[in-house]
């Protein structure tokens, strides 16, 4: 996230109250937290669930920003999204239960990762076109993984995170490893 933005400061905001308190959280809620007004707030997101989107997709760049650099690969990134998914867990509950339904949050997710995974795929492939099925394979491949993270988040007893890593590596459809796994 943007360090030191009053988007960054409000989504902190969110994420704290959700973590440390039970219960409905509202926008004046959240402002009064974050020391702004309810109408910083509205500037900033159109609701919480735009919040929610957006704290999600800053988190997912901000990871998927460091593959290429340093011997960083996909699978890295791959890697801390679940350590993120895991650590937050409390936070991605939570905001299911305050704001947006499973369904909701699913999609958003898919949506998020799915444009992640793409933007990704077309770096690595590096200007050569790509074969008309790519994008229903990083769909359908994001739709699976998704909703299997959400009930791995969801577990009462979860499969340990390098499992879900292999898992999630081992899954990926084999004409998307030359963009992914190098």
């Amino acid at each position: 996230m943007i360090p030191g933005s009053t988007k960054t400061a409000i989504a902190d905001s969110f994420i704290d109250l959700l973590t440390s308190r039970p219960g409905r959280i509202s926008v004046s809620d959240i402002a009064e937290h974050c020391g702004v007004s309810v109408q910083t707030f509205y500037n900033h997101f159109r609701n919480k669930d735009d919040l929610i989107r957006w704290i999600y997709r800053e988190r997912s760049h901000e990871i998927a920003s460091k593959i290429g650099i340093g011997g960083y690969q996909w699978r890295d990134a791959l890697h801390d999204w679940l350590v993120y998914l895991r650590t937050d867990s409390l936070f991605v509950t939570n905001a299911l239960s305050d704001v947006i339904g499973s369904d909701e949050l699913i999609g958003a997710m898919e949506e998020i990762t799915t444009e992640s995974l793409t933007e990704e795929v077309v770096r690595s492939s590096e200007g050569e076109a790509l074969p008309p099925d790519t994008a229903d394979l990083v769909r359908i491949y994001c739709y699976g993984i998704c909703r299997f993270l959400y009930s791995w988040l969801n577990d009462p007893e979860p499969m340990d995170m390098e499992s879900v890593h292999a898992l999630a590596i081992k899954s990926l459809p084999y004409p998307l490893h030359r963009y992914l796994l190098g």
